[in-house]
């Protein structure tokens, strides 16, 4: 079979004419390239270029091959496609949606586990702050959605498990002046700024 290097220096030196130009376009040196055209002589055993000091032209045996070539990168380019969408979306493949604020704190523990007992499982993520999740989900967008409730009235047709609830730690430097106060409610915490490693950039600069 012919390296899919060498398939691709002889596309590029029949469509450019110029060494120079198939190399650039190749992101290879004029000497890989060369080597490349070589092997794809010895690979057909025919001398596929009129090489010149300026241009480089397809023999008749170039000319004869360059549409075997040419369905040769089709199949190729096909091929890859249908690889690449088999990892995506084919079996073996968890389609799992979430917000921006559960990704790290949540999503990424809970695939560590997963993959600890399921190593051939592939996720594909989707991050975003979906307007309605459970349309998405019940079109088949994603197989599992992690959020809020706020649109559970309506999700008579989907299973939802509710996850166990954590508390959450506010931490404040012992001079910070909230010390002074007592205790205090989450919209008086709310008053002062905060920072969080979890915390998305969109919701720092609400809050």
């Amino acid at each position: 079979m012919m390296n899919e290097n060498v398939l691709t220096a002889f596309l590029a030196l029949a469509e450019t004419g110029s060494f120079q130009n198939a190399a650039r376009a190749m992101g290879v040196s004029n000497a890989s390239l060369s080597r490349y055209v070589g092997q794809a002589e010895d690979y057909t055993g025919f001398v596929l270029f009129h090489r010149s000091r300026n241009s480089s032209t397809l023999t008749r045996a170039g000319q004869e091959f360059l549409p075997i070539a040419q369905a040769l990168r089709e199949d190729l380019d096909r091929y890859a496609t249908r690889v690449a969408g088999l990892r995506e979306t084919g079996p073996g493949t968890l389609l799992v949606g979430c917000g921006p604020l559960t990704t790290r704190t949540l999503i990424l523990p809970v695939l560590r586990a997963v993959r600890q007992v399921m190593p051939d499982l592939r996720f594909r993520i989707l991050v975003s702050a979906y307007a309605r999740p459970l349309d998405l989900l019940q079109a088949g967008e994603f197989d599992v959605f992690l959020g809020d409730l706020t649109y559970t009235p309506d999700a008579e047709d989907v299973e939802i498990m509710v996850m166990e609830k954590q508390e959450i730690l506010f931490v404040a430097h012992r001079d910070h002046e909230i010390h002074q106060r007592g205790a205090q409610t989450m919209a008086g915490i709310f008053e002062y700024p905060f920072a969080s490693p979890h915390l998305h950039k969109h919701w720092k600069a609400t809050l």
